[in-house]
């Protein structure tokens, strides 16, 4: 399996690995860590074209995976 990074941008990173794409970024606030979690070809086409977009991108994930009872403040990786 081949990480392919496409965007890493102020901690924000864009990965596309085999046909799925991934946004890996820090979490955390006094011990850093970081997660992993899957996004759509939409979310993809966002966050190329700008970082402000990037960022929209990152707090609907976060929202996205807290409404279905994931922890994103936990590191996943």
């Amino acid at each position: 399996m081949q990480d392919n990074i496409i965007y890493d941008d102020d901690g924000l990173i864009f990965i596309k690995r085999d046909s799925r794409f991934y946004l890996r970024y820090e979490v955390g606030s006094h011990q850093v860590g970081l997660r992993e979690d899957e996004i759509s070809k939409n979310e993809v086409d966002l966050i190329m074209k700008s970082p402000e977009d990037a960022t929209k991108v990152l707090f609907s994930l976060q929202k996205r995976l807290e409404d279905s009872g994931v922890k994103t403040y936990k590191s996943n990786i």
